[in-house]
């Protein structure tokens, strides 16, 4: 009854052994530099053991420096490349070692949704707003200039993984209320530059690191992007 899923597919070039993903998950367990913790290592290399076809890591921020964090909350690609590379190749071979794929998630940040405990400094967003959890924290609006650092960073950030032997790369987009899914929206971004207006000026921030990407890494990299089809924001922190 089921057999579809059990069947290969591919995306571009790469073959998945079946229709079973594992999805990203916050799996906060970093070391202090950014690379990731033995147990997360453990906890993906037991998901390959279990059959899955394609493993997503949590969330791998791809820059420290325009939302500034208190914590490691996350790994980033760029902040020591050298040895997020010996760390992340490590646990890559040891998923492939079961036949299965693993793409990395990358993320902008946090943006008015970031707790916090989290953040050490300026909260930002799309437009000037208020923090999700705590609405005396007022969060700046990004410049125009820090935008396209970020684009970029991604792209920097995507060639660092697919060295490290990623097999892909999943964009964390217009999902749950982090940055990137604010631009998307009018109730949040009231911008007047090339990332703001209509829905397609709304969009352009993710169409930049999806292209971006592409141009860095090759047009037969897999490159994904989570979304969600429906926001169920309300209103302001409803």
């Amino acid at each position: 009854k089921y057999k579809k899923l059990f069947e290969p597919f591919k995306i571009k070039e790469l073959e998945i052994k079946n229709r079973f993903f594992f999805p990203a998950l916050g799996l906060s367990i970093v070391n202090n530099d950014g690379t990731f913790a033995n147990d997360t290592m453990e906890y993906m290399v037991r998901r390959a053991e279990g059959g899955a076809g394609l493993l997503i890591t949590g969330i791998h921020f791809v820059e420290m420096d325009i939302e500034k964090k208190s914590v490691w909350v996350a790994p980033c690609p760029r902040t020591k490349p050298h040895g997020y590379k010996m760390v992340a190749g490590e646990m890559i071979e040891r998923v492939h070692a079961f036949g299965t794929k693993m793409f990395v998630q990358l993320g902008p940040g946090f943006g008015r949704a970031i707790y916090p405990k989290f953040l050490n400094g300026t909260c930002v967003a799309p437009s000037e707003t208020t923090n999700r959890w705590d609405p005396s924290i007022t969060c700046r609006e990004l410049t125009t200039e820090e935008i396209e650092t970020i684009v970029r960073n991604f792209a920097e950030s995507a060639v660092i993984s697919k060295e490290c032997g990623f097999d892909g790369v999943e964009v964390h987009a217009l999902h749950e209320g982090y940055l990137l899914d604010c631009f998307a929206m009018s109730f949040f971004n009231q911008r007047k530059d090339k990332y703001g207006g209509d829905l397609k000026g709304r969009l352009t921030f993710a169409i930049e690191i999806l292209q971006a990407i592409k141009a860095a890494c090759g047009e037969d990299f897999p490159v994904i992007l989570r979304y969600s089809i429906k926001s169920y924001i309300k209103g302001l922190d409803q």
